[in-house]
């Protein structure tokens, strides 16, 4: 997958729960659930956002591992939680942590 656009971040963020006004000039205001402001413009993908956002949001029906794999490769895998015999596994692989679990997700989100 190459960088996400910005479609897909604001669709992403949404999906998070995360909540976004337009101000006079049409620059997104991104607010959390609390209505507490985080961002002007989009929300900076990063790890600390994507565990505080993201991750709570999957991890009823999924658990997250993070492991480096060879040097700079970080393998993320989402294990679905679930009572039957049927489980499914997303496996992401690539040389940057963030991207391996943006994109983690963004398959578990896809699979609802």
């Amino acid at each position: 997958m190459t960088e996400p656009t910005k479609e897909q971040l604001k669709e992403f963020w949404e999906w998070c729960g995360l909540t976004h006004k337009r101000n006079k000039d049409g620059t997104l205001i991104w607010y959390d659930l609390g209505g507490h402001f985080i961002a002007f413009g989009y929300i900076l993908l990063d790890l600390n956002n994507l565990f505080k956002y993201a991750v709570p949001k999957i991890s009823d029906k999924w658990q997250v591992s993070i492991s480096i794999k060879l040097p700079n490769f970080y393998l993320v895998t989402l294990d679905e939680v679930s009572e039957s015999l049927t489980r499914r596994q997303i496996f992401v692989l690539t040389n940057n942590p963030v991207q391996s679990l943006f994109e983690a997700v963004w398959e578990a989100i896809k699979e609802e």
